[in-house]
């Protein structure tokens, strides 16, 4: 019985002292490289957005105001934005500004031609997302940062070498920056190094096909939008994908659809969007742009059979104009009745499928 009990005692302190060695070991590794912890705390750091009363306030002139992800009119576009609506001004390019849509919580570029300054209390409220400012990074030893843009300010912070601040505004040629230390903003004369140019180099435009192969509009179906307020999306049945309205009357081709759904070519904005089945409708007068829409947007079938009958119209008395083989691939133009209308290369012309002889690509 001793020799159990010792055994037992001796035991327990093997383990102990092994336990004790994990311990200091670990902790000599972090002594020794602390960068590490260090990282996964920095990592888990996110900024707090920043009021938007902070933000200069603008206002949309007029009814046709669309939105750019990037300051050019050929890059994608969402809206129009509504007349008088409110917006917070976040950065400048060329003839252009990049504004908060507090209503959609989306940033994007609008002409400056069409929005204005105003004030506005009710878009004072609610935060914005710090990644859509441009930021400034100090690089003189110490900068002063002024309470008001005048030189007999106050001061309210001094910044030092290699701090980064948000950029809220400019001003006769003061600065305004958004100091998270102290959760308010402040002001500086002159541009720091570091600081974008007021008015930045625009980018290159786009344009759309230049490098991917286009197929001509007129090969699908034209419809146009019947109501006032026919709201567009990246996904059908997504409502948090939305990104705008379209015009009433405005012209479009149709690509694709799905139950209650289609996606539509939009020629004004030269990009696809889904739109519900019952905000438009089939038209021959709608007006629109006859640019070429980019393939990689058309939907592609493949022949299931070893050979499946192509005919003029969607029925199995019209005419046969060519025969399919296994595995053709034709793009989908569009459909009816069970019918699938296809684009024949070869012989430059239309015909329809059965949609059942077909898969999807």
């Amino acid at each position: 019985m001793f020799f159990k009990v010792k055994w037992f005692l001796t035991l327990i302190i093997a383990l102990t002292f092994l336990t004790h060695c994990k311990t200091a070991k670990k902790k000599t590794e972090t002594m020794e490289n602390p960068v590490a912890e260090v990282a996964e705390v920095v990592e888990t750091v996110k900024e707090d957005p920043i009021p938007a009363g902070h933000l200069p306030s603008l206002s949309v002139n007029g009814d046709s105001c669309f939105a750019y992800l990037k300051p050019d009119r050929k890059d994608t576009a969402f809206g129009p934005l509504k007349k008088g609506e409110g917006l917070k001004r976040l950065d400048a390019n060329q003839g252009w500004v990049r504004v908060w849509i507090s209503r959609l919580r989306l940033a994007g570029w609008v002409h400056k031609e069409e929005v204005s300054p105003f004030e506005n209390a009710e878009i004072d409220q609610g935060t914005i997302p710090v990644e859509f400012l441009p930021t400034a990074e100090v690089t003189k030893a110490q900068v002063d940062i002024l309470e008001e843009p005048s030189a007999g300010s106050g001061v309210v912070y001094q910044a030092t070498s290699k701090e980064v601040f948000h950029i809220l505004g400019e001003k006769d040629g003061w600065y305004q920056f958004w100091i998270p230390q102290l959760e308010k903003s402040g002001w500086t004369f002159g541009k720091l190094e570091g600081l974008p140019e007021k008015e930045l180099a625009p980018e290159p435009p786009k344009v759309v096909g230049q490098e991917e192969d286009l197929v001509p509009s007129n090969l699908f179906q034209t419809y146009a939008v019947v109501g006032e307020k026919c709201e567009t999306f990246l996904e059908p049945d997504s409502p948090d994908t939305a990104l705008g309205n379209l015009l009433k009357g405005e012209g479009l081709k149709k690509l694709d659809s799905k139950p209650d759904w289609m996606q539509v070519w939009i020629p004004r904005l030269n990009l696809a969007r889904w739109v519900r089945t019952t905000e438009a409708s089939p038209s021959e007068d709608a007006t629109l742009n006859e640019n070429g829409i980019p393939q990689k947007l058309i939907p592609v079938l493949v022949v299931a059979k070893s050979r499946v009958n192509v005919r003029q119209d969607a029925s199995v008395k019209s005419k046969v104009i060519a025969v399919a083989k296994k595995k053709q691939e034709y793009m989908k133009l569009d459909e009816k009745s069970g019918w699938c209308q296809i684009w024949l290369t070869d012989l430059g012309e239309k015909g329809w499928i059965y949609g059942k002889l077909v898969n999807r690509k």
